[in-house]
């Protein structure tokens, strides 16, 4: 479901509003269909500096995230479960 995966970006890509030299990374199926349309996103969230969009087969399918030079905002859902888990116990 691609519009899952948008909106993940989005989230992550306003949490990092106000950093410069973005990488939004993102499973090479996900960068193939949606690479327009995060671009677009990044273009509407002016704030931010220079933005790259990547193919990273490290990202699972459906996640992102987004590298800045002040840290990494991981919007994987294993990565989602995990703080979750940490939170519960």
């Amino acid at each position: 479901a691609p519009q899952i995966t948008l909106g993940l970006v989005k989230e992550a890509l306003e949490m990092a509003a106000g950093s410069t030299d973005i990488q939004v990374r993102l499973h090479p199926d996900d960068h193939a269909a949606l690479a327009g349309q995060v671009r677009s996103l990044v273009g509407e969230l002016s704030r931010l500096g220079k933005a790259e969009v990547v193919a990273d087969r490290a990202i699972s399918r459906g996640g992102c995230r987004i590298d800045t030079r002040f840290g990494t905002i991981d919007q994987q859902f294993e990565s989602q479960l995990s703080r979750i888990e940490e939170e519960l116990s």
